[in-house]
């Protein structure tokens, strides 16, 4: 929700005397203020008085809040040069009561311009480095030259809810001495999380990849239907005479009815058994013989790295952040390139997960990648060296490279969320070095309705008592070469949803 800070009135009055000497009169809520006649004020001078206005439909605050920890009001003419500045308050934590009361200056008559600008003081933005445990970096920048030179820079230290920066923008005149105040916050956010990977909903996706990529069915098929045609043949070949086999046809025409009605409970018999053993083969690669609760576990581990106590902060690495902007809000420049930011996980009520805020000037937020390391990195927001290798986590799925790019304007929050979309492997190859196994097994007798099967088949029905028995002891045994099934060959594929407003 856009947040507006209502000032009724900023400045304390400013009575200037003809010899320059200034002098600070009481603002209109304290119960001494009298207010200075018109006699009195210097001749070829005005009173500009600071008032509070909410110019749209949102409403300006009216409560106490510790959002804005400091004010300062900047000065310019007309023309652009600098007149003078003032802090108007620093707090330390407190909250402060707003509007705030209304306050006035006194100066030489003209044209003016006023920038008010909270929360840019740079001992607001501590920062610890390995040489200094309390570093400083300067907000504001050549403020004090011109109006069109001054420069708001980003800090070197993550924004918190007390310190984004809050603007508000007037001219005025000794014909219009009444200008409105309104704070605006012209810092915009990305809130970016991950979701929870179901572990069972991603053991499923990797086991289907699996199948389907190397077509272990079609393999199972064209194996087993080979073994059957083989058994069968045997079978009815020692079990019934030349001429009975000759009067039905000849043994094809007995074997291959036979075969075309088992081979499909076969398959389906032996397919089935395969995805409970890869499970388990998986399970003995990933999590030292777990079985499949077990491995469900060692998965949750490995695809939610992020929900780890040890995943304490991330380095971001993002395309052309903006860097400073003029007090028009305009970007003047920015960290050109790829460069890598620091920002700690947050706990957010809003989502189950940790998160990350990405904090800056209305522009692009270019993210490229999301690197997750462990407590200890010193330095402040802007992070371009090697992370020690200490503080690298293990884990495969730790960092995430898919990008997430969207124009997030000013005084606005954003979410994204980044969710597994498939499970598979880097490479399907078959391994045939005898160590990547397995066989499925089956007897026919196991097949569900099998003496209906064979029974109602006309071609048998003469020879059923001959060769029942022994084909339903027939057994099938399919050898299968697995791929790779450790974490270095796994390959997880995921995705941001679109950024929504919140």
């Amino acid at each position: 929700m856009k947040l507006h800070l209502t000032l009724i009135g900023l400045l304390a009055l400013l009575l200037l005397s003809g010899c320059g000497k200034t002098e600070l009169l009481p603002s209109e809520d304290d119960p001494e203020f009298t207010p200075v006649p018109d006699a009195d004020i210097p001749e070829g001078y005005f009173v500009v008085t600071f008032s509070g206005f909410s110019p749209d439909s949102r409403a300006a605050i009216n409560d106490t809040t510790s959002r804005v920890q400091s004010l300062r009001y900047i000065l310019y003419k007309s023309t652009g040069e600098f007149v003078k500045e003032r802090l108007v308050f620093s707090k330390n934590g407190t909250s402060t009561q707003w509007p705030l009361a209304a306050q006035k200056d006194t100066l030489p008559k003209g044209s003016y311009r006023a920038v008010f600008l909270g929360n840019t003081e740079k001992t607001q933005f501590p920062y610890a480095t390995s040489s200094a445990a309390v570093n400083y970096k300067d907000i504001l920048l050549n403020y004090t030259t011109t109006y069109s030179n001054a420069r708001i820079a980003l800090p070197n230290a993550e924004f918190r809810n007390n310190s984004e920066y809050y603007w508000a923008n007037v001219t005025f005149s000794d014909v219009s001495p009444t200008p409105y105040i309104l704070l605006q916050r012209i810092i915009g956010m990305m809130n970016v999380h991950r979701n929870v990977v179901d572990a069972q909903d991603a053991l499923n996706k990797l086991v289907n990849n699996i199948v389907t990529q190397i077509g272990y069915k079609n393999i199972i098929q064209n194996t087993a239907q080979g073994l059957l045609t083989t058994e069968i043949k045997n079978i009815v070949g020692s079990r019934v005479d030349g001429i009975t086999i000759g009067l039905l046809g000849g043994i094809d025409a007995i074997v291959n009815p036979i075969v075309a009605n088992l081979i499909q409970p076969v398959t389906d018999t032996l397919y089935n058994r395969l995805l409970k053993q890869l499970v388990n083969q998986i399970g003995t690669t990933l999590g030292a013989n777990e079985n499949q609760n077990g491995l469900l576990g060692v998965l949750g581990e490995l695809l939610n790295p992020w929900e780890f106590s040890q995943a304490h902060t991330a380095i971001v690495t993002i395309n052309d952040f903006p860097k400073t902007i003029d007090f028009n809000l305009n970007v003047t420049d920015k960290y050109t390139g790829l460069h890598n930011f620091r920002y700690d996980f947050v706990n957010n009520t809003f989502f189950a997960q940790k998160c990350l805020y990405i904090k800056g000037f209305s522009s692009l937020f270019d993210i490229r990648k999301i690197n997750v390391i462990k407590k200890g990195l010193l330095s402040g927001v802007v992070f371009d060296g090697i992370v020690d290798s200490p503080l690298l986590l293990n884990g495969a799925f730790i960092d995430i490279n898919d990008p997430l790019s969207y124009n997030v304007p000013a005084n606005r929050r954003y979410k994204a969320d980044y969710s597994l979309l498939d499970l598979g492997l880097k490479s399907y190859t078959q391994q045939t070095d005898g160590n990547h196994s397995l066989s499925v097994t089956v007897q026919l007798t196991e097949i569900a309705n099998i003496n209906g099967i064979l029974g109602g088949l006309p071609i048998l029905n003469t020879i059923l008592n001959l060769v029942l028995s022994p084909i339903k002891n027939i057994t099938i045994s399919v050898p299968l070469n697995l791929p790779l099934l450790g974490v270095d060959n796994l390959k997880l594929s995921g995705g941001w949803s679109t950024p929504t407003s919140y």
